[in-house]
Order: structure tokens, then C-alpha cells, then sequence
């Protein structure tokens, strides 16, 4: 796991159930979408944003934070194509 989120872990007040939790999300994410193409991204991301706006909990900087904490953990172009979708919303 990449130091930069362990970082915000440490420095956040979390309980430690709440890290594990959180770390072990991040881990799923990670080896879910890292090397997906870029389709398969882009279809992803339309799904999921399709359901935020069907719930009414859709938020572009909300994807944007959550991008960014994961930044380190992802291979460049992954971020990057992530980073131009989410742009164009």
C-alpha cells in the first residue's frame, strides 16, 4: 500500500477499524480498475456516475478526491485517463 495513503491515515483521526476498513477498500479499488483498459475504465466510471446522479449523491469533486488519494497507487496512464474522464463530465 503506498505510503502516501497509510500517511493520510496516520495523520487523520480514525479509529483503527475505520483504517482497516478504509485500507482494505483502497486495496480492492486498486486491483479492480488499475488495469482495466481504458474502455473498460470509461465504461466504469459512466456506471458509476450513472448511479450517483440516480441516487442523487453524484459529486465531481467527491471522484476528483478520491482519484487523487489513490494517485499513487495507480500507473501513470491509468491516472491520467481517469483524470481527462472525469475532466469531461
Amino acid at each position: 500500500m503506498s505510503n502516501n495513503f497509510k500517511d493520510f491515515l496516520n495523520s487523520s483521526y480514525f479509529t483503527e477499524e475505520e483504517k482497516d476498513n478504509m485500507e482494505k477498500t483502497a486495496e480492492s479499488l486498486v486491483s479492480k480498475y488499475a488495469h482495466m483498459t481504458n474502455d473498460e475504465l470509461n465504461k466504469a466510471l459512466m456506471n458509476e456516475v450513472a448511479k450517483q446522479k440516480a441516487n442523487g449523491t453524484f459529486d465531481k469533486e467527491k471522484l476528483f478526491a478520491m482519484l487523487e488519494s489513490v494517485k499513487s497507487m495507480l500507473p501513470n496512464d491509468t491516472y491520467n485517463n481517469m483524470k481527462m474522464m472525469l475532466s469531461q463530465l
